[in-house]
């Protein structure tokens, strides 16, 4: 599968460059336009998204289009806070077979290329928290067509009614 999803990740020591991935691809400190790209989109999926997951320090967000999930690493920073990495990645990824497992692929080597590393038991969290979304999602897409077949229905009524008329 290939890669699906962008991240960004604070240094633990505070003096440091901010770390990022983007498709597969560490982003360079130059690549400012990049960085830059990555923080604005997962500040708007963050504003205009919902909160479907927040469990434990993980929480997923999304948009119509976009999800960003924030997942806890092990390490801490020097005063004792959690730090985390943020995905960022398209909707479409998400109905992908298998999304939830490489997206924790992903995550592990990211978090393995910056020096950290993320718990099994969060990785766990994850998965649930795009299983949960899945089916919010199906939900959904079943509630909008039954209200198309619900007016297709009633159009065609007015329509066999008008025709019955004329007769």
């Amino acid at each position: 599968m290939r890669a699906i999803a962008s991240f960004w990740a604070q240094a633990l020591d505070d003096v440091g460059a901010d770390h990022f991935f983007h498709l597969g691809e560490c982003v360079a400190e130059d690549s400012v336009s990049v960085r830059q790209s990555i923080v604005s989109r997962v500040a708007e999926t963050l504003k205009k998204g919902r909160r479907y997951y927040c469990k434990d320090n993980v929480l997923l967000a999304a948009d119509r289009s976009s999800f960003v999930t924030e997942v806890p690493m092990i390490e801490r920073d020097p005063r004792g806070r959690v730090s985390p990495i943020v995905c960022y990645g398209s909707f479409d990824s998400i109905k992908e077979d298998g999304f939830a497992d490489c997206l924790c692929e992903e995550i592990e080597t990211f978090a393995v290329s910056i020096g950290q590393s993320v718990a099994p038991e969060t990785l766990d969290l994850v998965r649930e928290a795009f299983n949960i979304l899945k089916k919010k999602q199906l939900r959904r897409k079943a509630a909008q067509l039954s209200a198309i077949l619900l007016v297709t229905i009633v159009l065609l009524a007015i329509g066999y009614w008008v025709v019955m008329k004329k007769l």
